[in-house]
């Protein structure tokens, strides 16, 4: 259905932009036949009867503005293809009028002497001739002005029946067939560039069109691509959230079990690279369980987010680890200590929170809240066992508590 509508839409823009380019030339040719028509008149007014040659002039004349004005339609923005057909009529039509009025110049010859109609005959043969650059846009139009002049003068030479006359009525005739077969094929030439024009047109808007379309897709790959990426960046950061969250001790805040094990291990094996010592402080709450027995598990919170508050500022340097072991059990991990620095943070740490003076009604050590410690130090690691400093951690731990608690013991583990 669709090849159909187009198909004659197609001819319709071919026969419109074929009146667009007879038209722009159509001025300038009329001038001429005009400056023409004068200038004969000018010249034979003398020889010929004045009621019928200025008659003629006249005819030219009106005829001419009426071709002239009644096509100028064409030239403006308003012509479309829709018009096409009812301006090529009229384009047509007044075409064949004015041809004829120059054709009816040959009822005139008679009233002239052979050199004038000699004069006469080439003037009109070239008007006819040269027509056809004007209008072969449109040939139909060339051949409706050209015809009846053509026709007119091959006519009155074989009339006269002289030879030479004759002669140039038969030369009419074979130039009216060759200008007939030119303005065909100039007529088929302009018309393929028309088409290839319309064509290569066509090409262009429907790149244009598949251009917008992959600009459209483009931009909307584009905003996808953007969206996908905030929504990316927003997973990184609640997996970077949930990351924290699982690392961290809900209760105290400070690194959890899960930390310290991956803690630990890293910096064993940066020690151990780079030919550093390690100590692990292994921290107990002195009889917390008989603590939350009389304050409860509150206050029990309460005081190990105190002692976890505390710790945490010990883990003064870089590669420091303070973290909650386990239940009231808490770890501090020290990166290239020397013992004396290991021993006397130790005990400066378990001064820190008996001063902190947590009231402790159900200890056998003090009144007040204290913590016992065992402390391994490395001197360079030498494999990837890290587990001896633990081991040895919380054998001093062991040995701290057995000793009466609230003291700090240190175990040399390599």
């Amino acid at each position: 259905m669709e090849e159909h509508t187009n198909k004659p839409l197609s001819q319709e823009r071919v026969l419109a932009e074929q009146l667009r380019v007879s038209q722009r030339q159509l001025p300038a040719a009329i001038w001429v036949g005009l400056i023409l028509a004068f200038a004969i008149t000018w010249l034979f007014y003398a020889a010929l009867p004045g009621i019928l040659v200025f008659g003629w002039l006249a005819a030219v004349v009106m005829i001419s503005l009426l071709r002239l004005f009644s096509v100028q339609y064409i030239a403006t923005d308003q012509f479309t293809p829709a018009d096409a057909g009812k301006y090529a009529l009229r384009y047509t039509i007044t075409a064949f009028l004015l041809g004829s009025t120059w054709a009816s110049l040959a009822f005139l010859l008679p009233y002239m002497g052979t050199e004038e109609r000699i004069i006469i005959f080439v003037l009109l043969i070239s008007i006819a001739g040269g027509a056809l650059t004007t209008t072969a846009a449109h040939v139909m139009s060339y051949y409706a002005y050209a015809y009846p002049i053509l026709i007119a003068y091959a006519t009155h030479a074989f009339l006269l029946q002289e030879r030479i006359w004759v002669t140039l009525g038969i030369l009419t005739l074979v130039y009216g067939v060759y200008m007939t077969i030119a303005g065909w094929k100039l007529y088929t030439s302009l018309q393929e560039s028309i088409l290839l024009r319309y064509g290569w047109q066509e090409t262009a808007d429907k790149l244009n069109v598949v251009k917008g379309e992959l600009n459209e897709e483009l931009a909307s790959r584009k905003r996808t691509e953007k969206q996908l990426t905030a929504v990316m960046q927003d997973l990184e950061k609640a997996v970077s959230h949930l990351e924290q969250l699982a690392a961290i001790d809900e209760l105290t805040g400070i690194p959890n079990r899960r930390s310290f094990d991956a803690a630990i291990a890293r910096e064993w094996n940066r020690a151990r690279r780079d030919k550093m010592n390690i100590a692990l402080l292994m921290i107990d709450v002195d009889h917390f369980k008989s603590y939350n027995d009389i304050y409860h598990h509150q206050e029990g919170d309460t005081a190990l987010k105190q002692v976890a508050t505390t710790l945490s500022r010990f883990a003064k340097r870089p590669g420091d680890i303070a973290a909650r072991y386990g239940g009231e059990e808490f770890a501090l991990i020290l990166a290239n200590p020397t013992t004396d620095y290991v021993t006397q943070l130790a005990e400066e740490l378990r001064q820190t929170i008996n001063a902190l003076e947590i009231a402790h009604s159900g200890s056998t050590t003090s009144e007040f809240l204290t913590v016992s410690i065992g402390t391994s130090i490395c001197h360079v690691p030498e494999n990837d066992d890290y587990s001896v400093l633990i081991r040895e951690a919380d054998q001093a731990l062991y040995e701290a508590k057995h000793a009466g608690r609230n003291q700090v013991k240190i175990s040399v583990a390599c």
